[in-house]
């Protein structure tokens, strides 16, 4: 009787498991799915930088550049686009070779293996604020009537998205086009946008910086290193300390 006992116990523990590992591998394939499907739901204007392709060009670490084309920033490739002269969108090669691309007035630093970087304050500086932007998904179950408001603004798009299997719930998905703020120093090092980043760039100012942000409001000084204009004024704050 205890080894049926047990054998019922191994089976049933079995059994359960792997229905568990069944759910698990299910909600991986769905994730897979959404995440294939997700440039489908965007409109055209929302997976890129900027609403439409703007002249730009090249700028080679062998000091030479492009001539103008049309160029965009795609958000979910992360990566350069440009339209050769045949019409086509291309992305955008020779990673090796690629020191900056201007767009506009726009100018863009390429770190080999890290990507592309926007330039936000003077390039001149020894120490300049640069922003990576990338596409941020939030979800929310829906329940099965539920009708929840669409949102469609300049940097917040959202859907309905329905998963395949039916045993899953509805979904309102929002897009957020957000950028992530680095410090790039003149030798091409970046490092991501924090207080442990200033003291380290400015060793001889830690306690300036301390009474900097204590300074400031105490909401302000949570949200500091995800705010441009606030990571700026920081910034020319030590720039001009040093």
């Amino acid at each position: 009787m205890r080894i049926l006992a047990f054998l019922c116990c191994f089976f049933v523990q079995v059994s359960f498991v792997h229905g568990q590992n069944e759910i698990i591998a299910e909600r991986a394939s769905e994730e897979d799915r959404f995440q294939a499907n997700l440039p489908s739901y965007l409109p055209m204007k929302e997976k890129y930088r900027y609403p439409e392709f703007k002249e730009g060009r090249v700028f080679y670490t062998t000091h030479k550049q492009s001539n103008i084309a049309l160029v965009n920033y795609d958000l979910i490739l992360q990566n350069m686009l440009m339209i050769n002269g045949t019409g086509d969108t291309t992305v955008m090669t020779n990673f090796g070779t690629i020191k900056y691309v201007e767009i506009e007035k726009d100018l863009y630093y390429q770190s080999f293996g890290k990507g592309y970087f926007e330039i936000r304050s003077n390039p001149d500086d020894s120490v300049q604020l640069v922003a990576q932007w990338h596409l941020k998904a939030t979800r929310w179950i829906l329940g099965e009537t539920e009708k929840p408001e669409i949102v469609n603004s300049q940097n917040n798009f959202s859907f309905i998205y329905v998963p395949r299997n039916p045993a899953f719930s509805r979904q309102k998905v929002t897009i957020s086009r957000k950028p992530i703020f680095f410090l790039l120093r003149k030798n091409g090092e970046i490092q991501l946008a924090s207080k442990a980043a200033f003291f380290e760039l400015f060793p001889q100012r830690k306690k300036a910086i301390r009474n900097y942000l204590s300074n400031m409001d105490a909401a302000k000084r949570r949200e500091i290193f995800q705010r441009e204009e606030d990571l700026k004024k920081l910034l020319e704050f030590c720039l001009g300390q040093s």
